[in-house]
């Protein structure tokens, strides 16, 4: 014949003086105020151990929530903002990268994302070079200063106007061995892109010597 603890409700035999989990001296089946109280508990028929189902059902919840929006950020052709939409990493590697942050803000008027990519080894510099390439050619950025993903580490900028007059997004990257980081920024202003450092000095003009003149002899 089986009882269950008065403390804690785990299976007891009644010839066991003392309860295998709580420790609680005594069976007896508990009272209905004590049942109505206590956590969700369940029996290991393998091991007789209990366990608290709303804890763990609570832990596995959040877990699913995190993981799935991690998943959606890392997995979108476009980043949204504003009204303005800006081809992804993934769109432009055609890759699904982790991201391991992601934050957003609205300060004076200025809307920023930013999102952190892991990406080991020494492929950093040239997903970076590539996805510069793409929004360039694909997607109406212009360079916004010099940049040089050859090195282990290194940043740029890329920007382009707004499709809302008077504001213009701004693309920041910055990598290390560990991955990169890209910031989107929409704020009010004007687009000003400037010619890569190669093309920043013009080729100088030649002009034509003036021809000989004739010598006239008699």
């Amino acid at each position: 014949m089986t009882n269950f603890c008065s403390q804690c409700g785990t299976q007891m035999n009644v010839a066991t003086e003392f309860c295998s989990f709580c420790g609680t001296r005594g069976g007896g089946a508990p009272s209905e105020k004590k049942k109505g109280k206590s956590p969700i508990l369940v029996t290991c028929l393998g091991c007789g151990c209990t366990a608290v189902v709303g804890f763990v059902l609570m832990i596995v919840m959040v877990l699913i929530l995190v993981s799935g929006s991690m998943s959606t950020a890392a997995k979108e052709d476009y980043y949204t903002i504003g009204n303005d939409r800006v081809a992804s990493v993934k769109l432009a590697l055609g890759e699904v990268r982790t991201i391991t942050g992601l934050g957003s803000s609205i300060t004076n008027g200025v809307t920023k994302i930013e999102y952190k990519y892991q990406v080991l080894g020494n492929q950093q510099g040239n997903e970076m070079s590539k996805y510069v390439t793409y929004l360039v050619d694909q997607d109406g950025f212009s360079h916004a200063g010099d940049i040089d993903f050859s090195t282990p580490t290194g940043k740029g900028q890329v920007e382009r106007p707004s499709v809302d007059d008077g504001y213009v997004v701004v693309m920041q990257f910055e990598y290390d061995k560990d991955g990169y980081t890209i910031i989107i920024t929409r704020t009010k202003g004007e687009a000003t892109p400037q010619t890569p450092a190669e093309e920043t000095t013009p080729q100088a003009v030649h002009q034509p010597a003036d021809p000989p003149l004739d010598v006239i002899t008699e």
